[in-house]
């Protein structure tokens, strides 16, 4: 039987973090905030992002789940008799299903029939509610998904932090590195928050605009617009991805899985071909930073105009060092441009950002502690060598 909520609204806001309890009181945090700063749809459609992200599953009975999402929208009627629902447990919370009626997505039906004396109970989606279901299930990640994941996950560890949690007093960390985090998290934080909110009030804009006098002025600056603001959340995310790195230990991988980790996550027509001793030792660092520093190396690659891409990995004779190098068949980097194209915003294509090999020169020299240069290559094309310390000294 569908039962009445009794869950109220501060048990509500306490349990999907919108608040947070200090002492005897209670205090807006993040996800709270943005709540307050919408209206309408777009306060639905934000409640059920977070509760999505933070879901335990169909029968919880805080948070929606997509798995439950996703029922509603193949079914968008069912009513039954009592004893079905009895000796057939609905795969969802019925606390949940009276939440969305709530928020006007569904009505909860109970009806009687006179003539046979039942009683039948269950549910109908409403139009509005097909609509936010069907945002909510897009395959891409939306602003709001984006920012209910980071705030959740930011509120978790903001948990943690403030009781002393096993994982971090037990952690062996730098207590720098642990501040610079902190304050890494604090920024990003404050900028997602800023920048979020105007991306999707940017977006109800154009949407409003379609068709009217100002549509085409406003073509014009989109192109610089849209690009600039993901252009600067990419960054503060990569920020925080590398703050919070400095405050892990590094850990010993295995280079030739790395590699191959790496080319099979392209979807690309290059020819790929990886030699190398199998029997190397063990890289010390942050395995998934150095895959992504490789796969921004075959991109270059790839928009160099290479076909054909060689990855050879040599154990240097002092067992101490793993000489590592990329030979493509592309267009070559001229000798005067070799030591600046690491630089941050250096690009030798038009319409690169400069961030692909900025980041593979801070993989490779700060976090692995090696070295990487650009070289001539013989024939033609790129050749990039990379002297990476193993954390080994004998091979396994």
């Amino acid at each position: 039987m569908l039962t009445p909520l009794d869950n109220s609204i501060l048990d509500y806001a306490l349990e999907i973090r919108a608040i947070r309890r200090e002492g005897h009181r209670s205090e807006v945090g993040p996800i709270g905030e943005v709540l307050l700063s919408l209206t309408g749809r777009d306060a639905i459609q934000w409640l059920l992002h977070v509760e999505v992200t933070q879901s335990m599953g169909p029968l919880d009975d805080w948070r929606l789940s997509r798995d439950t999402a996703e029922y509603l929208l193949v079914n968008p009627e069912n009513i039954r008799d009592p004893a079905y629902w009895i000796l057939y447990p609905a795969a969802y919370s019925l606390r949940t299903l009276r939440r969305l009626e709530g928020l006007g997505l569904l009505v909860i039906v109970e009806e009687f029939d006179e003539v046979h004396g039942t009683a039948y109970t269950g549910y109908k989606l409403l139009n509005e509610g097909r609509r936010a279901f069907e945002a909510l299930l897009l395959p891409d990640d939306s602003p709001f998904s984006v920012l209910a994941a980071t705030l959740s996950q930011d509120e978790s560890l903001a948990a943690l932090e403030q009781q002393g949690s096993k994982v971090w007093s037990e952690a062996n960390f730098s207590s720098s590195a642990i501040a610079t985090a902190r304050q890494a998290r604090m920024v990003v934080h404050e900028i997602r928050n800023a920048l979020v909110p105007a991306q999707i009030a940017l977006g109800s804009l154009y949407t409003a605009l379609v068709g009217s006098q100002s549509e085409a002025e406003l073509a014009r600056f989109r192109p610089r617009i849209d690009p600039g603001i993901d252009r600067a959340l990419k960054f503060v995310t990569d920020l925080l991805k590398t703050t919070e790195l400095a405050a892990r230990a590094p850990e010993a991988f295995d280079l030739l899985r790395s590699l191959a980790d790496a080319v099979s996550s392209l979807a690309t027509p290059l020819r790929i071909h990886l030699q190398g001793s199998t029997d190397l030792p063990s890289l010390s660092g942050y395995r998934e930073r150095f895959v992504l520093a490789i796969v921004n190396l075959l991109r270059n690659a790839e928009q160099a105009g290479a076909q054909q891409v060689s990855i050879e990995s040599v154990l240097e004779a002092n067992n101490r060092n793993i000489l590592l190098t990329v030979d493509d068949d592309g267009s070559g980097v001229p000798p005067a441009d070799r030591e600046r194209i690491f630089q941050r915003g250096i690009s030798l294509r038009p319409g690169g950002a400069g961030e692909g090999l900025a980041l593979v020169k801070e993989v490779v020299e700060i976090e692995l502690h090696g070295k990487i240069a650009c070289v001539d290559k013989p024939g033609g094309g790129a050749r990039f060598r990379m002297r990476l310390p193993v954390a080994e000294r004998t091979p396994r």
